[in-house]
């Protein structure tokens, strides 16, 4: 499964937001949470409430959460339990 060049972006960001910095300690490194919901303004609204303590990438498609999980080790999944196939 591919990454969609908006879900690169998105991981990009959470990478360069590290660069440049030292390696943080296990201490200080930031869990990733995965948010899928098919509405773009749930996933929105969890990950404003959850930037504050982890890092969050939403996707709005199973295909998209797939990729996701391909390509990045993450801590949490939260999902909606009527995802449209």
């Amino acid at each position: 499964m591919e990454l969609s060049a908006t879900l690169k972006d998105r991981l990009a960001d959470r990478r360069h937001s590290r660069s440049g910095q030292p390696e943080p300690s296990l201490f200080q490194e930031r869990d990733l949470v995965l948010v899928i919901d098919d509405e773009p303004e749930i996933t929105a609204s969890v990950k404003e409430l959850l930037s504050g303590e982890y890092d969050v990438v939403t996707a709005n498609t199973p295909e998209e959460a797939l990729a996701v999980l391909g390509a990045e080790e993450v801590s949490v999944v939260l999902s909606d339990q009527r995802m449209p196939v």
